[in-house]
């Protein structure tokens, strides 16, 4: 609200916060008056909603702090308003994602450094500036068009940070999360990632309000480890829909650090049991990889693989003997203890070699991570399968027939990501919904909730060993060439002495020259 509107010729000026409180006060009135008011406040915060382009970044949280005040004392509404402002967020989150995508700035250089001077913009006194401040929107005849764009990402950012950040402070002292209501609480939270959040593809933040506030009881990650489960076994969803169930299974188990064992390794067997029901259905009449028609699989397996690299210890291992060794010192081959998991070692065998070969469809780097871990612990050697993999073009298996409920979604998702060329084209997304979480102010929610990657210290990738091989290779012709030189040499005695002379000059050149 512009304090402009508080200066009326001839009249007292009315500060911004006593506008805000007259504001509240009269809405408190009539819809105390008017029960049925309710439905026609919602609609006026919905179409009233300032457009995020037009305004800063004050008047932004502005709009929904306020927006959340009046749910103090209409809390019918309550659901409307968190539908209204995660609805807008998850917009901006998904624009931020393209503009990164297309931009030549990383994603780190977008991110605006603003912890130790955003404190005002936080703050719950809408009184604290009564000057119309547009600073913020407005743009210098100076800018290039590329850094107009980088100030705008950045401005869009800052808003989105604002949004999570009140949006986790909300729900952390909202009664309703610590009462009697808790899970009706949950439940609408679970309800909104549901319809907002999941099916959008490019959203990458706004689903740590969910990661966050599932981890609080083993109850509620029951809840939404269930609803990830019934996306990929519904026969009736669409594709696209199990992959993203997938996705987010997988990121959840791999990136949630309060989850127990136990859970992660029921919910891994449940896994196991889905793939094994994919090979029996498809693997008889495969002709090859297909991920056009063997999607929800792959995706599957996926998770699997992601799942493994984070979790190999709990999912390997039972004894704490083995916990409290270090990375580099654990070994399957000789620990001689009973599995975590009864038969994953055999339906990843059976599912890796298997006709619908998921390591070449999968995401190359997580394959990549899957194999080195898988190796290095001496529990599975693929590098043979990865090498003949080079040799198979997955362009020559795509079929684009199967489910007509998901085939349209997963065109317009593979139209969407046109920056994928070749073979990459006909392989899964590295898509895992909680990976890192880069905004710098609302990221302070997520402390002890979240597992950060750490690569085992001594392991070795393939590519790594390849290059180790070559230079082993290098190594041992240099040796033969020494060798050759020699004899060279010795056959050269019966030579004359000028000749003689030329290889010894030779030698010497070669010296310094090295």
């Amino acid at each position: 609200m512009p304090s402009i509107y508080g200066r009326i010729p001839n009249e007292p000026i009315v500060r911004k916060k006593q506008m805000l409180a007259n504001i509240h006060a009269a809405i408190r009135y009539l819809t105390h008056l008017l029960p049925s008011a309710g439905d026609a406040l919602v609609d006026a915060l919905k179409s009233q909603f300032p457009n995020h382009r037009m305004v800063d970044k004050k008047a932004y949280l502005s709009y929904i702090r306020n927006m959340f005040h009046i749910t103090t004392y209409t809390p019918e509404i309550r659901p409307d308003v968190f539908t209204i402002v995660t609805e807008r967020l998850v917009k901006i989150d998904v624009e931020i994602q393209k503009e990164i995508e297309i931009s030549d700035e990383g994603v780190h250089s977008i991110i605006p450094e603003y912890n130790q001077k955003s404190d005002d913009y936080f703050q719950d006194d809408d009184d604290s500036d009564d000057s119309d401040n547009d600073s913020d929107m407005s743009s210098n005849d100076d800018e290039t068009r590329d850094e107009r764009q980088v100030k705008d990402l950045k401005e869009k950012t800052y808003k989105l940070d604002a949004g999570m950040d009140f949006l986790f402070k909300y729900h952390s002292l909202d009664p309703i999360h610590h009462g009697d209501d808790m899970d009706d609480s949950y439940t609408q939270l679970l309800s909104l990632f549901s319809t907002f959040v999941l099916p959008t593809y490019r959203s990458r933040n706004v689903q740590f309000l969910i990661f966050h506030f599932t981890q609080i009881d083993m109850h509620r990650c029951a809840r939404f480890v269930t609803r990830c489960l019934s996306l990929i076994q519904a026969n009736n969803n669409a594709i696209t829909v199990a992959v993203f169930g997938a996705a987010y299974l997988g990121s959840f188990l791999a990136r949630a650090a309060r989850l127990q064992k136990t859970l992660v390794r029921d919910v891994v067997g449940y896994l196991l049991s889905r793939i094994n029901h994919f090979m029996d259905t498809y693997n008889s009449t495969a002709r090859g990889p297909d991920i056009g028609k063997y999607r929800a699989y792959y995706a599957c397996v996926q998770a699997l693989l992601y799942v493994f690299c984070f979790r190999w210890r709990e999912l390997l291992f039972n004894s704490s003997v083995h916990s409290s060794l270090p990375d580099d010192e654990y070994d399957y081959s000789i620990s001689g203890e009973s599995l975590a998991i009864k038969g994953l070692k055999e339906t990843l065998t059976q599912c890796i070699y298997s006709r619908l070969n998921p390591l070449k469809v999968c995401a190359p780097a997580i394959v990549k991570q899957f194999a080195a871990i898988a190796n290095h612990l001496r529990y599975m050697f693929v590098y043979p399968l990865l090498e003949t993999n080079k040799r198979i073009r997955l362009s020559s298996y795509r079929t684009y027939g199967g489910s007509t409920n998901g085939d349209n979604a997963v065109a317009k998702r593979d139209g969407a990501l046109n920056a994928k060329v070749g073979e990459a084209h006909h392989q899964l997304d590295t898509f895992f919904p909680f990976d890192p979480y880069r905004l710098p102010r609302s990221s302070r929610w997520l402390e002890g909730d979240y597992i950060q990657w750490r690569n085992i210290e001594g392991m070795k990738y393939f590519d790594d060993e390849e290059e180790e091989q070559e230079e082993n290779d290098d190594e041992n012709d240099d040796e033969d060439d020494e060798e050759s030189d020699s004899s060279n040499d010795d056959d050269s005695d019966n030579d004359d002495e000028d000749e003689e002379m030329t290889y010894e000059d030779n030698d010497m050149d070669e010296d310094v020259d090295t």
